[in-house]
């Protein structure tokens, strides 16, 4: 080889050692970033185990929180569907008024519905068939009536003093 002609045998041996050296410590760098990579491989895997482990633990919690907004959902629905749901008389209290009014004077009867309410109507119509079931004669009003003040169901006469027997709360033997 051409290149090294020019150099004596002690300059020769020199670069030997030299290149030796390198190479010793050229291979000690590789050695310590071979151990770093496999230190690094190993941090990043318990790094993600982690992540993963946290994860789950926030999903599980997500999880958790979503069955019970859903419950908490399920009773704000069932408690807002009885107030926007139509009125209607459960068969218990239908039953109960029908063997209330069965055993009193029978008499006439006009129901009325509050017309800005949009479930009145059906709800005075059910409220009716029992009257009329029960012997009652019935009469719908188309009286456009306004809210009273309390909620529920009123019974009127025009004349409290002259009530007819079948609307008197006391009975014939009251007066």
């Amino acid at each position: 080889m051409q290149l090294f002609q020019a150099y004596s045998l002690d300059q020769l041996n020199r670069f030997v050692t030299f290149s030796k050296w390198t190479l010793v410590v050229c291979g000690i760098v590789f050695i310590v970033l071979v151990i770093l990579n496999q230190w690094a491989r190993g941090r990043i895997a318990a790094v993600k185990d982690d992540e993963a482990r946290k994860t789950q633990l926030q999903l599980r919690a997500a999880r958790a929180e979503l069955t019970r907004t859903k419950s908490k959902t399920n009773e704000l629905t069932e408690e807002l569907s009885r107030f926007v749901a139509p009125r209607t008389l459960p068969p218990e209290q239908a039953e109960a008024l029908r063997k209330c009014l069965t055993d009193g004077p029978r008499g006439s009867v006009i129901i009325a519905s509050l017309k800005t309410e949009a479930d009145a109507e059906a709800y005075a119509t059910q409220i009716a068939k029992i009257f009329t079931d029960t012997g009652f004669k019935v009469t719908n009003s188309s009286t456009v009536w306004l809210q009273l003040p309390v909620k529920g169901i009123y019974l009127c006469a025009r004349d409290v003093a002259n009530a007819p027997l079948h609307a008197d709360p006391q009975g014939p033997t009251a007066r």
